[in-house]
């Protein structure tokens, strides 16, 4: 089986007169050697995307860039690790003319999970003015108590047409979330799920759980979403209730989302090139 090409996004414009654009960057990677999807092995031909550049035509009607995003990465560690290269930064810039003003970069943490060989995950992630947010993430063990609530503001819920529970292959779930507040302090959200989640009989793979519970421990409000699980509206919130000491403050049964497309977007051309052998 020999080397093949991946075929990637390049660009796409859209409006009544074609009059913004997109591009998108990209690098190849050197911390890959190869990686077989759907039955093909692609070699030296995988790439990573590095920038995404928007544009507007001016008044001369040529394309000129007005904001800019640029993705750093870098080998965790030692530089001549052979894992994996994996997200350092996010630098946004935005452009007056021909002149560049960018913020400082948003930097990105990662963390070695500790357990059962399982990959990095993002732990922190500090804005351009010094806030961060951090979060922390357990694997749900099948019926363990971790992670999970029983109240059943929804009851037990019924598995969709197509899906099965879960039983080993368990998911990585945010727990809690800690935003620095502004004013010396922390934020708290914290994250607990129904049940032992859903998995699709077909190719969808891990399609979430049935109901999440949030509490925000700044104001005490408990919040309870129930998910939908159908195709194609999976994790769209079909219920939401929320409780302050035990009391009723607000419960909405929220309508679904149209299945048909999207409304105000016409004339999209999308550009995809091989890439190079």
């Amino acid at each position: 089986m020999g080397s093949e090409k991946l075929r990637f996004w390049t660009d796409t414009t859209y409006g009544e007169n074609q009059d913004t654009r997109i591009e998108f960057d990209y690098t190849q990677r050197e911390d890959l050697s190869d990686l077989t999807v759907a039955e093909q092995l692609y070699g030296s031909n995988l790439i990573m995307l590095t920038g995404i550049n928007i544009e507007q035509k001016n008044a001369a009607n040529a394309y000129q860039k007005i904001r800019k995003t640029t993705l750093y990465s870098a080998h965790p560690g030692d530089a001549n690790s052979t894992a994996h290269r994996q997200l350092a930064s996010v630098q946004h810039c935005g452009y007056v003319g021909s002149s560049e003003s960018c913020y400082v970069p948003i930097q990105i943490g990662w963390k070695e999970h500790g357990t059962n060989n399982l990959p990095r995950y993002v732990n922190k992630v500090t804005g351009s003015l010094g806030a961060s947010t951090r979060f922390e993430v357990t694997t749900l063990a099948k019926n363990s108590t971790t992670g999970r609530f029983t109240e059943r503001p929804f009851g037990e819920g019924t598995l969709p047409t197509g899906t099965t529970d879960i039983l080993e292959r368990m998911p990585n779930l945010t727990t809690a979330i800690h935003r620095d507040n502004g004013i010396g302090g922390v934020s708290t959200t914290r994250y607990a799920y129904q049940g032992n989640g859903i998995d699709d009989a077909g190719e969808r793979g891990f399609l979430g759980f049935f109901a999440q519970r949030i509490i925000d421990e700044q104001s005490g409000n408990i919040t309870y979403l129930k998910k939908r699980l159908d195709f194609p509206l999976v994790g769209k919130v079909a219920e939401s209730v929320t409780y302050h000491n035990n009391a009723l403050l607000s419960k909405q049964d929220l309508p679904a989302p149209p299945k048909d497309g999207i409304d105000q977007i016409t004339d999209v051309r999308v550009t995809i090139l091989d890439s190079s052998p």
